[in-house]
């Protein structure tokens, strides 16, 4: 056997840099399984702490207050639905098609996951109206649909008679009121509403057919 190719051992800086990972790990998961089943509100930082096995001092290494942690929590959710649309664009090849699959998977894991899903909208909505880093998070939002929209307008299903940053913010704007609605209203009919509203933008984005012309 070449020496050269056996495992080299890790060094202490390695070690230490792997185990930091692993605790960061360790209170993310405990994190949200206490969010999805108590809230963030009722969970403490003791509670993340003794369900990850750490101490306490662990969790503030990585975390200065536990809203930190659930923006981070909130910032991997939208890079998460972020590759939901992109997996959904690579399927579809419509812009209903795409916004309503997308529209569809959304709003069910938003429900399956209500507890948390509430506490993590409501921070980034938080953010934003307090000039926050939910500003910087309803953007990750208009620039995936941006993305949506100007492939549209290549393809002839989006018209182009509006701007594309009006259409993107229109869309952004459906879809965010649409979960706002959720939000505040108890038994508010999710799923139906997003697939919907999928398919008003859709309409209201089609070229614009010249009078006279077609139906």
């Amino acid at each position: 056997m070449d020496p050269s190719s056996a495992p080299q051992p890790r060094s202490p800086a390695d070690r230490r840099h792997r185990r930091s990972r692993l605790s960061r790990a360790r209170i993310r998961a405990a994190a949200r399984n206490l969010f999805l089943e108590r809230g963030f509100d009722a969970t403490t930082v003791d509670d993340i702490v003794g369900a990850a096995d750490l101490a306490q001092k662990t969790f503030f290494n990585h975390f200065p207050t536990k809203d930190a942690l659930l923006q981070e929590l909130a910032s991997s959710v939208l890079g998460h639905f972020e590759r939901l649309l992109s997996d959904e664009c690579k399927r579809s090849d419509s812009l209903e098609a795409r916004l309503g699959g997308f529209f569809s998977l959304v709003g069910s894991e938003i429900e399956v996951t209500r507890v948390l899903s509430r506490d993590l909208l409501h921070r980034i909505i938080r953010g934003s109206a307090s000039g926050g880093t939910g500003n910087q998070e309803l953007r990750r939002v208009r620039q995936a649909f941006r993305g949506v929209v100007a492939d549209g307008r290549e393809r002839g299903d989006v018209g182009v008679d509006l701007e594309l940053e009006v259409q993107a913010d229109l869309v952004a704007g459906a879809f965010i009121g649409v979960v706002l609605q959720w939000l505040n209203e108890p038994g508010y009919p999710l799923a139906g509403r997003l697939r919907d509203t999928a398919h008003f933008l859709a309409a209201a984005l089609a070229p614009r057919r010249a009078p006279g012309r077609g139906t």
